[in-house]
């Protein structure tokens, strides 16, 4: 029997560049899981076959079907083929094998890639609002302000909470909903973009709509309604796109066609308790519990498929093609080296294996076992008669974690110690003689600055020759003290003394006071005159500290970092896009060993200028009307006046404060603009969070934030000059604290440059990763470094201090 098996795939499964799979105008190809840099590997070269051979000229990625109209949109007007890095999921658009793909079709302009997936990502948050908008114009659909503003803060930022809880609010936004698909499907001999941005409102709120589901504990198989709405998705661009052959990108399960076979027998409940205890090994925990693990797998009976709903729809014009390996690694667990286990005996994979099989496509259609073992799914061996689920097999002998691009540069300039003095001072109230915190510390003929810490402490670097020490702060004076030869400072400043209270009580040059809402809305139009609009690079230092509730300091890293924005400073749902940067030098001064992970310590830095709130539009500023607007002052800060705008939130949640689950419940702040050029100067945030609780805490968790951010003006343009950020969190044992964390994330601006840039490759949000770790002690003690307290601890949420 082996023998004639091997002589069968000798003669009849075939390699791929035979005929067999391009005879059918539309191919699924699937992956075991999103980490097998094999199957990447080999699915290009089966798309750049297909392409020239036979084609093929449009794909299709299980990934955002309006991120992708769009990229390939802006590609066509800016020939920029790196906007695919936005729109495709990284599991993919970070791989090599996937740069290699887009060269391909910068080769090949009549390629072009699609997606078809309800999930969308960045390029949805930023153009979808304004496409919508423009389409409904267009075609005289009328929506309101109120209306639009609920369809951005519902479908584009995905912030459910309130309407999870409120059936008032959930009536209204089916409401809303309902006036523009009836208004869409009213519309005569619509145009290819209007369709898709209707067919992109229908995905979208499809994928609200499940989600709804899942956060009020509904029960749906699997991910059926994910699936559902990319067949839909698939379906509408095979129609628009009419005589084209596509090739879709996704994963085994999702292109897998009759799944009620399902059988999970013994033998795959073993190998579902070795992942368990693979995945302990590897990452200290298990995600799920055996009995939850079996009973989600189970779920897969219930499956109906993007596979099986496309095979009903097409028949035989639809190829479905698995893929799977014997033995390897792929990237599993948190992005982990995971290895493969070994296949049972008379599995697909060991029978292929025993014949040192090269890699080979099995015709499942004529395949001569009914029934046998593979492991296509996330390389769990499953019982099934599988020619009912895929028409083909593409077995790699062994597997490979994707090549990951790397953004390590030889970064030409060397940091050195500066051959300059370094003063150390103390800022104090004149009257008080108490410290004055976060008060502004920088010399007249430079660019750099320092902020004074919790104490009114600072150090600065200082010229060799004789300069003006520039200080202030706010609700004071500001001085100027000439540096000679000091080492050691002490600065003290006079109150302003203002005795002006609310603005509504006066008048401005004879002009009615504005409302504070009037200040925001004129901050927000003068953005662009008060910001710099060109790429500057700009250095800060940047700290993250975390202490125990005994304040023991048990993690701390600390970096000099250059940013390079490559587009000014513009607001977005995603700010840390289009910046760039290289750690320039670091030191890790905690015990703890250094993480390489994207998520931790310095890698953290995208997320505090997610915070911003000149580059983030989840905040008071482009928010306001998520805000209670109360106390509207003038005071002094920085020799100017400014508006001092005190704020509360009166429907917290990620689309006005930028915190998702666990959900905000309350958000409050100051908010501080210029009264003649109306920049922000000054913003000043608190958040309490909702209490929660995942499997793997002992105890209920609530946690607090704190952002102190300011601004500086060099050369008529606001820069950010400080941005502190301050978390704690309880924890809860029948709502007593019986333990307590503390984070401190703070960066203070260093130097900015607008002309002879440094144009760094590396995006912000991938900052620490494959890294080169550079520390100079030398450099450290001359350097402007902030001295944070020892003793830090976090302030209620209240800014009266």
């Amino acid at each position: 029997m082996k023998n004639i098996l091997l002589l069968i795939c000798c003669t009849c499964f075939i390699l791929i560049k035979t005929q067999v799979i391009s005879q059918h105008p539309y191919i699924l190809l699937g992956e075991p899981t999103h980490g097998d840099g094999a199957v990447f590997d080999e699915k290009v070269k089966i798309i750049k076959q297909l392409s020239k051979d036979h084609n093929f000229k449009t794909i299709l990625f299980e990934a955002g079907f309006y991120d992708n109209f769009k990229a390939w949109e802006l590609y066509k007007i800016n020939g920029d083929i790196n906007i695919y890095n936005s729109s495709i999921f990284k599991i993919w658009s970070e791989t090599k094998a996937f740069q290699e793909l887009i060269s391909y079709i910068k080769q090949n302009p009549e390629i072009k890639i699609l997606g078809i997936d309800c999930q969308e990502g960045q390029l949805f948050e930023q153009y979808y609002l304004e496409d919508l908008k423009n389409t409904l114009s267009k075609n005289k659909i009328n929506i309101s302000e109120d209306e639009l503003q609920m369809i951005d803060k519902i479908i584009i930022n995905k912030d459910l909470e309130n309407l999870k809880n409120d059936e008032d609010e959930k009536s209204k936004y089916n409401s809303v909903c309902q006036k523009i698909l009836s208004a869409f499907a009213s519309l005569q001999n619509k145009d290819y973009k209007t369709k898709v941005i209707e067919q992109s409102f229908k995905s979208s709120k499809a994928e609200v709509d499940y989600t709804l589901r899942q956060l009020n504990k509904e029960f749906f198989a699997v991910q059926n309604p994910r699936d559902l709405q990319m067949a839909e998705n698939f379906i509408f661009l095979q129609k628009e796109l009419k005589n084209e052959k596509l090739i879709l990108w996704a994963a085994n399960y999702h292109i897998a066609n009759n799944l009620k076979d399902f059988k999970l027998t013994d033998i795959s409940v073993d190998y579902i308790k070795n992942f368990q205890t693979q995945e302990k090994q590897l990452t200290g925990h298990n995600e799920e519990s055996l009995e939850d693990k079996i009973n989600q797998i189970n779920e897969i009976k219930e499956s109906i498929t993007l596979g099986k709903i496309l095979k009903d729809y097409y028949k035989d014009q639809l190829y479905a093609l698995a893929f799977t390996s014997y033995e390897g690694n792929y990237s599993g667990f948190h992005e982990m080296a995971t290895p493969i286990l070994t296949p049972p005996e008379n599995s697909l994979e060991s029978d292929l294996f025993i014949k040192k099989s090269e890699p080979i496509l099995i015709n499942l259609k004529i395949y001569p076992k009914e029934e046998f073992y593979t492991s296509a799914f996330g390389y769990l061996p499953i019982l099934m008669k599988w020619k009912n689920v895929f028409d083909g097999i593409y077995y790699i002998p062994k597997m490979y974690p994707p090549e990951i691009i790397s953004y390590r540069e030889n970064i030409k300039k060397t940091l050195k110690a500066e051959d300059k003095r370094k003063i150390t001072g103390k800022l104090l109230d004149e009257k008080t003689q108490n410290p004055i915190k976060y008060g502004n510390i920088y010399f007249k003929s430079s660019n750099r600055s320092v902020v004074t810490n919790d104490n009114g402490d600072f150090s600065i670097t200082s010229p060799l020759s004789p300069d003006y020490m520039i200080v202030s702060a706010i609700g004071y004076k500001n001085d100027s003290v000439r540096i000679t030869g000091q080492n050691k400072i002490t600065i003290s400043l006079k109150s302003s003394g203002e005795k002006i209270s609310d603005i509504d009580e006066l008048v401005l040059k004879n002009k009615k006071a504005l409302s504070a809402s009037e200040i925001l809305e004129k901050a927000r139009d003068n953005i662009e005159k008060n910001y710099i609009q060109t790429p500057y690079n700009q250095k800060f230092y940047v700290s993250t500290e975390r202490y125990n509730d005994k304040n023991v300091l048990k993690y701390q890293e600390q970096a000099l970092v250059e940013l390079f924005n490559s587009g000014g400073m513009n607001s977005s749902n995603n700010a840390e896009k289009g910046i760039f940067g290289e750690i320039l030098q670091y030191k890790n001064s905690s015990e703890i060993p250094v993480k390489q992970n994207w998520d931790t310590g310095i890698g953290n830095l995208w997320v505090q200028i997610n915070r911003d709130i000149i580059l983030s539009k989840a905040n008071v500023l482009y928010r306001s009307n998520s805000y209670d607007l109360t106390t509207k002052k003038l005071i002094e800060y920085d020799g100017k006046k400014v508006y001092k705008i005190d704020f509360v939130n009166n429907s917290p949640g990620s689309y006005s404060t930028g915190y998702g689950y666990p959900a905000p419940e309350s958000s409050k702040g100051t908010i501080y603009i210029e009264n003649k050029t109306f920049a922000v100067v000054r913003y000043e945030h608190c958040i309490v969070r909702k209490v929660s609780q995942n499997k793997y805490m002992k105890y209920p968790v609530q946690s607090f934030h704190k952002i102190i951010e300011t601004y500086k003006e060099i050369n008529g343009k606001y820069f950010l000059n400080f941005y502190k950020q301050i978390n704690k969190s309880n924890f809860l044992n029948e709502d007593k604290i019986v333990g307590s964390n503390y984070e401190n994330f703070y960066l203070m601006s260093e130097d900015v440059k607008t002309n002879e840039l440094t144009e760094y490759k590396r995006p912000l949000i991938k900052l620490k990763p494959d890294f080169e770790a550079k520390t100079d002690e030398k450099f450290w003690e001359t350097s402007n470094f902030y001295i944070e307290d020892q003793n830090f601890r976090f302030e209620n949420c209240s800014f009266e201090d």
